[in-house]
């Protein structure tokens, strides 16, 4: 039993809401959020809250909390003397155990956090007046009755979270905020995870997917009844660059990720990806933006070539980045989470019942 049947035995308590993750939604409701469009966009949200100091007022989150951005800090504050935004994550959290380097590493971090805070004082302070737009208001309004804020995402690794979260709780204090903060324990993995608990119960392995702009991450969760016990065989490769590219990235990702579980019976035959693209009828949305824009228009060439491949009828459905790593945090409340890669993504943690638990044991 696959995601199909997932969704049907839990109709009774969640019909509505899973349908609209998968873009199934209400096309008279201004406001979903498990189906959000470009108008929730962080990269294009203007920082307004007054608690943003000089450089940061007034530019947008994509401006200032990205990948590149933090690169381009960590330049200027001379905390590394070679950037590559690919690895910047990796190149600070090594700086953080040099002496030499540590406390440039430290304060870079710190003020990268303070950005992300000034940030998140914006979301949560609700919409303003300047908001005319009914969808922005809602999304504004939404953010502004979260209980808790969580972020995930790779510039979260090798060590960088501790300073990023000391810097943006700096900010969210002296703006009064009460929602706290905290970085999710498997925050580079959380969209695998989101895309794992969407998973029936059962005892198989299920192969995963998140297609970033960095990198293409799959992994074989493995579950046993209603737990996911172990993100095992976890690979990642070099995203596309071009969205021509992407069918035949994705198509020899998900391959080597199959060919390790080649020999279950049970392997599940239903395939959840997080793509880092909106999502609309449980397709990425084809805007001419992003690199995966193109794969709904190739999906039944990508499900052929994967049973091709495979051996086995493969079915594949996509949820936006941002709502994949909701789903993956685990909070069973309302709440926000912000994912910190490539660039930002948002996603709001879904309340319905039925997704998969994740073992306290998952990662040791």
């Amino acid at each position: 039993m696959c995601l199909r049947q997932l969704s049907i035995s839990i109709a009774k308590h969640s019909e509505p809401l899973l349908g609209k993750l998968w873009g199934v939604a209400d096309a008279e409701e201004p406001f979903d959020p498990l189906q959000l469009t470009r108008s929730a966009s962080l990269n294009q949200t203007v920082i307004t809250h007054p608690v943003a100091g000089p450089g940061v007022l007034g530019r947008t989150a994509g401006e200032l909390c990205s990948r590149d951005a933090l690169a381009k800090m960590a330049l200027e504050g001379q905390a590394l003397s070679r950037a590559s935004p690919h690895r910047v994550a990796d190149q600070l959290g090594h700086a953080l155990r040099s002496v030499k380097a540590r406390a440039r590493s430290e304060a870079v971090l710190r003020e990268f956090g303070r950005r992300l805070g000034a940030l998140i004082a914006t979301l949560t302070q609700g919409p303003g007046l300047t908001e005319t737009a009914a969808y922005r208001r809602a999304y504004l309004s939404h953010w502004s009755q979260v209980e808790a804020v969580s972020l995930a995402g790779g510039l979260l690794a090798s060590g960088t979270a501790t300073d990023i979260v000391y810097g943006a709780e700096e900010v969210l204090h002296q703006a009064h905020v009460a929602q706290p903060v905290r970085v999710l324990p498997w925050a580079p993995y959380a969209s695998l995870l989101g895309a794992a608990r969407l998973a029936s119960p059962g005892d198989r392995p299920v192969i995963v997917a998140d297609l970033g702009h960095t990198k293409i991450k799959t992994a074989m969760a493995i579950i046993h009844g209603r737990v996911i016990t172990r993100l095992a065989d976890r690979r990642s490769t070099a995203a596309p660059e071009h969205p021509d590219e992407a069918v035949p990235k994705v198509l020899r990702a998900v391959t080597a990720a199959f060919s390790l579980a080649r020999d279950s019976p049970s392997l599940c035959e239903v395939l959840t990806f997080s793509v880092a693209s909106y999502v609309q009828d449980g397709l990425p949305v084809e805007d001419g933006r992003r690199v995966y824009s193109k794969l709904g228009r190739h999906l039944g060439d990508l499900e052929a070539n994967l049973a091709a491949e495979t051996g086995r009828p493969v079915r594949v459905r996509f949820v936006h980045d941002g709502t994949a790593a909701a789903v993956g945090a685990d909070e069973g409340r309302p709440g926000g989470v912000i994912t910190l890669g490539s660039r930002l993504a948002v996603g709001f943690t879904p309340t319905f019942t039925g997704l998969l638990d994740l073992s306290p044991t998952l990662f040791l």
